[in-house]
């Protein structure tokens, strides 16, 4: 579990916290992050968890008055392959009030 706050960071005007991955199709070439499709699944608690429709891979929390508990699935799924074949993990989230 991580302390969260209300938005992600920025660094230099820029969003931190972005999510990454590879596709497998050829990890020493130019490739391999080729139609990765990032999207959040199942979410509980507070916030509301989406992925920022600017950059396609930061994750955001648009419930500026979430204080709590709160979890989503980050989901990465290969758009590129015949199967789309597809990973998901588990986020643990706390906003904590004395980070405001």
């Amino acid at each position: 579990m991580f302390e969260g706050v209300r938005d992600i960071p920025l660094a230099n005007g820029t969003p931190s916290g972005k999510a990454t991955g590879v596709n497998g199709s050829n990890p020493l070439g130019g490739r391999s992050t080729d139609n990765l499709i990032f999207s959040i699944g199942a979410q509980s608690g507070v916030g509301n968890f989406e992925i920022d429709t600017t950059d396609g891979v930061s994750v955001i929390n648009t419930d500026y008055y979430a204080v709590g508990d709160a979890t989503f699935k980050l989901k990465l799924e290969d758009g590129g392959s015949p199967t789309n074949l597809s990973t998901t993990l588990l986020f643990s989230v706390n906003f904590d009030a004395s980070n405001f």
